[in-house]
């Protein structure tokens, strides 16, 4: 059995402002959402934004996993995570990773 392997981790300070991780997801990764506090995630445009409690949004609840891909074939216009606390201030993390 082939385990995944993480290769690459961006980190991203959670306010009450959309905020958005700086390299998009590549296509062909996985890739690992974590925060230490409840927030909204979107997948979007790198001019997008989350939005609390709106549609096309995930809720997550702080210390699950998300995984998420890039939605395009190739490409990573559609493919940046952005992210907005949900009630407090916090931190997130996404983790790329290969061999899956």
């Amino acid at each position: 059995m082939f385990a995944p392997v993480p290769d690459d981790t961006q980190y991203l300070a959670l306010t009450s402002t959309s905020a958005q991780f700086t390299s998009a997801m590549e296509p062909g990764f996985i890739y690992r959402f974590s925060a230490n506090v409840d927030c909204w995630v979107r997948i979007t445009t790198t001019g997008g934004a989350a939005a609390a409690n709106t549609a096309n949004n995930i809720l997550y609840i702080a210390g699950q996993s998300l995984w998420l891909a890039n939605p395009d074939v190739d490409g990573t216009t559609n493919a940046f995570v952005h992210a907005i606390e949900d009630i407090a201030d916090g931190d997130a993390s996404l983790t790329r990773y290969s061999g899956y």
